[in-house]
């Protein structure tokens, strides 16, 4: 089993997109022939007015061409075999657990907002400090101490915590759609593969 496993992770590997590091979605290939997700191509064409292939061979894309742009079918059907046959993961992380949150007035919302649209680029300890201040600021019963009194814990299981507020807080999502599209993109990404994203493009 374990051998299966290696060979699931050495294959998966071939097949993640180097712009959001997750298995490729909708592959399209570049006149360079380097794949990428159509999604990734498409939003830093919106960020940027063009693209640049990252893998530095000075290919680009404009917002023209890009539906120009054909699928890569063989990556596309690896993927999907994939993930139709993924073995399981003895070791896979385990999600945070479920909390109740309750709706909280509208500055509440806000000041999440605000709180949260800062923190995505920055240094992981004051990212972690910025998720725990929102996470206080809901009020949320049977929260581990680290995180009520010394605003601390693990960065992954604290952006588990943050998604299932923004999926309880209709307004908070409106918000930060409205401040910042790309932190959807960035907010439960460890600051060190923001970076490596970063240096990429």
């Amino acid at each position: 089993m374990a051998k299966a496993d290696d060979s699931y992770k050495d294959l998966q590997e071939e097949v993640t997109c180097p712009i959001c590091m997750e298995l490729y979605e909708d592959p399209r290939i570049l006149p360079c022939s380097h794949t990428l997700c159509f999604k990734c191509i498409e939003g830093v064409i919106r960020a940027k007015g063009d693209f640049k292939c990252p893998f530095r061979c000075n290919v680009q894309v404009s917002q023209q061409d890009i539906g120009q742009l054909p699928l890569n079918r063989v990556i596309h059907n690896i993927v999907d075999r994939m993930k139709t046959n993924k073995p399981a993961n003895p070791n896979a992380r385990a999600s945070a657990p479920k909390f109740k949150i309750s709706p909280q007035p509208k500055a509440i919302s806000e000041m999440a907002c605000h709180h949260l649209c800062r923190s995505w680029f920055l240094r992981e300890e004051i990212r972690i400090s910025e998720y725990c201040y929102v996470i206080k600021l809901y009020k949320i019963p049977d929260i581990p101490e680290s995180i009520s009194k010394y605003s601390m814990g693990k960065f992954e299981d604290l952006a588990d915590i943050v998604e299932q507020i923004i999926s309880a807080d209709a307004h908070l999502k409106s918000a930060l759609q409205h401040e910042d599209p790309q932190f959807f993109k960035y907010y439960k990404m460890s600051t060190y593969e923001i970076l490596c994203i970063s240096d990429k493009l």
